[in-house]
C-alpha cells in the first residue's frame, strides 16, 4: 500500500523558485501542514505535524495521508479523497464536518481541516491545514470557566488599559459601584475617585505602567455619589510577547466592616476610659474611706469596751452590730483597694519560680492549715514569667478558698501543671463542698457570693481579684466542679519567654 518515494523528488520542484520564503512560511504556520500528491501520498509536513500526530517528517514522507486518520475511517476517506481530486477546490475550516485525527500512539482526537489545491506547474498538490479541536475546546472551556469565575466573584474585577480606560467590568463591580458594564466600559477609571483625589489617580497609573502589583485601602465613589471603603489590588496584564498592555483591578467593599471596626474601636475606647475611671474611683473611694472607717471602728470598739452591760442588752446588741459592720466594711474597702491595685501598682514581669512562690504561700496559710487539718500537695511546678507577688496571691486565694469551703473530711488540695498548646495549665483540685456549675461564671465577678456571711465569711472579692491577675498575665481561669465532690480551678499562663524545666510532663505540643 506504500507508494514509491520517487514522487517526492518530482514534487520538490515546487519549492525551487523561492525556497527560502516558502520554507519560512511553511514552518511559521501555527497549524499542522501536510502536502500530499494526487495519489494521496505525503510529500512534506511542517514541525507542527510531529507535535500533533507524534510522527517525524521522515516517518511520514511517502506514506498515505490515511496514516493520520483512525483505521475505522480510512476506507471511506480514500473515496472522499478520490472524489476531491476530480474537482479540487478550497474548503475552509468550520465547515461543520466531524473529522478525527489519529496519533502515533493510537489516540484519537477531533480535528478541523482546511483543504486547498496547490499548483506546482507540473501537477496539483493538496495542502491540508489541520487544527486540533480538542485543544481549542479546552481553551474555550478554560476561557468560559475563567469568565464564569470572574463574573461570580464577590469582588469587583475590572480590566483597564494603561491610560486608565476601563475594558472589562464584572457583576460585582456593577453591584459595588452601581454602574452597569455598558456605563463603565470605555470610561476612565477616575470616575470612581472622589473629588480631590487626582494625585492618587496619577500614582495608580504610574504603578500600572511600571508593572507593579499593589494592594492598599482606599475610598471610592459609587454612581449614587456615596463614598465606600474598598481594599484594592492592582496587577499588570502582559500580552503573549511580554509587553505591558493594561492592568486588572480587584476591589473589595469593606464599608460595613470598616464601620463596624470604627464602632468597635469607639466602644473599646469608651470602655477603656470607663474602666480607668472606675478603677480610679474604686481606688479613691476605698483609699478615702479608710480613715473615717478606722475612726468608726475604733470608737465603736471603744464604746463596746467601756459600756458593755451598762446600757442594757439592747444597747449591747446595737453596739455589736456597729462593731461588726465597721469591721466588715474595712475588709471590703481593703479588698476593693487591692482589686484596683492589680493594674495600677503591678510590678514588671520577671521569671517566677512557682515552687518557691507556693512554699511562701503555704507558710502564710500555716495557721489555717493547722486549724482545719488541711494538706496541700503538688507536682513539680514550672518557672513562668509574671509578677511574683500577684501570682503568689493567685495560689493563696485558691488554696485559702479550698480550706474555707471544706466538707466533712479534712481538706486536701493538690496543685499540678502541664504544658498544653503553648501555655502552662495549672490546676488546683480540692475535696470540698463543690459548686453548682450554674454559677461557674458568677463566682468570678465582684461581690458575688453563693453563701451567706453566717455560713462563710468573706466579701466575694477573692476570685474576682484572682481572675483579674490571671488575665493581666495573658491567661484565663475557669472551674470544674460537682456539688459534694470538690472543685478543680484551672488557670493558664503563656509559656513565651520562659525557660522550661523540672522534668514536667508535656501534652498537646506535638
Amino acid at each position: 500500500m506504500n507508494p514509491s518515494l520517487s514522487a517526492h523528488g518530482r514534487t520538490d520542484e515546487a519549492f525551487q523558485e523561492s525556497p527560502g520564503a516558502f520554507e519560512a512560511l511553511f514552518e511559521a504556520l501555527p497549524d499542522a501542514v501536510v502536502l500530499a500528491d494526487e495519489r494521496g501520498c505525503i510529500v512534506r509536513v511542517n514541525a507542527q505535524v510531529e507535535k500533533l500526530f507524534g510522527y517525524s517528517p521522515d516517518e511520514l514522507r511517502g506514506q498515505p495521508i490515511e496514516t493520520l486518520i483512525p483505521e475505522r475511517l480510512r476506507h471511506a476517506h480514500v473515496g472522499h479523497r478520490l472524489h476531491y481530486n476530480q474537482a479540487p477546490r478550497r474548503r475552509a475550516m468550520d465547515a461543520g464536518l466531524e473529522l478525527s485525527g489519529r496519533h502515533k500512539d493510537g489516540r484519537e482526537f477531533p480535528v478541523d481541516v482546511m483543504l486547498s489545491p496547490l499548483e506546482t506547474g507540473q501537477r496539483t498538490l493538496v495542502l491540508s491545514l489541520i487544527r486540533n479541536l480538542a485543544e481549542r475546546d479546552t481553551r474555550e472551556a478554560l476561557r468560559f470557566h475563567l469568565a464564569a469565575l470572574v463574573n461570580s466573584s464577590g469582588d469587583a474585577i475590572i480590566g483597564k488599559m494603561l491610560d486608565g480606560t476601563i475594558t472589562s467590568w464584572n457583576k460585582s463591580a456593577e453591584r459595588i459601584f452601581g454602574y452597569s458594564a455598558e456605563e463603565a466600559i470605555g470610561k476612565p477609571i477616575t470616575m470612581l475617585l472622589p473629588p480631590g483625589t487626582e494625585d492618587e489617580a496619577s500614582d495608580i497609573l504610574g504603578r500600572m505602567k511600571r508593572g507593579e502589583i499593589s494592594t492598599y485601602d482606599a475610598v471610592r465613589r459609587r454612581k449614587d455619589g456615596r463614598n465606600i471603603a474598598v481594599s484594592v489590588t492592582i496587577s499588570p496584564i502582559f500580552d503573549t510577547l511580554g509587553n505591558l498592555v493594561g492592568a486588572s483591578k480587584v476591589a473589595r467593599d469593606f464599608t460595613e466592616r470598616k464601620r463596624a471596626e470604627d464602632e468597635l474601636a469607639r466602644r473599646d475606647e469608651e470602655l477603656a476610659r470607663s474602666n480607668a475611671e472606675l478603677q480610679q474611683f474604686a481606688y479613691v473611694a476605698s483609699h478615702d474611706l479608710q480613715e473615717p472607717l478606722r475612726m468608726v471602728a475604733s470608737f465603736t470598739q471603744l464604746l463596746a469596751e467601756r459600756y458593755q452591760s451598762k446600757l442594757g442588752s439592747e444597747a449591747d446588741e446595737f453596739i455589736g452590730y456597729a462593731v461588726d459592720g465597721a469591721r466588715r466594711m474595712q475588709v471590703l474597702v481593703n479588698d476593693l483597694l487591692e482589686y484596683s491595685h492589680v493594674g495600677t501598682r503591678a510590678r514588671e514581669f520577671a521569671a517566677v519560680d512557682c515552687e518557691k512562690t507556693l512554699k511562701t504561700v503555704l507558710a502564710n496559710l500555716r495557721k489555717s492549715l493547722e486549724e482545719t487539718g488541711g494538706q496541700v500537695t503538688h507536682d513539680p511546678l514550672p518557672p513562668v514569667r509574671g509578677d511574683h507577688t500577684q501570682l503568689g496571691q493567685v495560689f493563696q486565694n485558691l488554696v485559702a478558698n479550698a480550706l474555707k469551703f471544706r466538707g466533712s473530711e479534712p481538706p486536701h488540695v493538690h496543685i499540678s501543671a502541664e504544658q498544653i498548646e503553648g501555655e502552662w495549665r495549672f490546676s488546683v483540685r480540692d475535696n470540698g463542698i463543690g459548686i453548682d456549675l450554674r454559677y461557674a461564671e458568677r463566682i468570678f465577678l465582684l461581690f458575688q457570693r453563693l453563701h451567706t456571711r453566717a455560713e462563710y465569711a468573706g466579701t466575694g472579692m477573692g476570685l474576682a481579684i484572682t481572675k483579674k491577675i490571671v488575665e493581666r498575665h495573658g491567661g484565663r481561669i475557669w472551674v470544674e466542679s460537682e456539688l459534694g465532690k470538690g472543685s478543680t480551678f484551672y488557670f493558664s499562663l503563656p509559656m513565651k519567654g520562659v525557660t522550661h524545666g523540672n522534668g514536667l510532663r508535656a501534652r498537646g505540643t506535638g
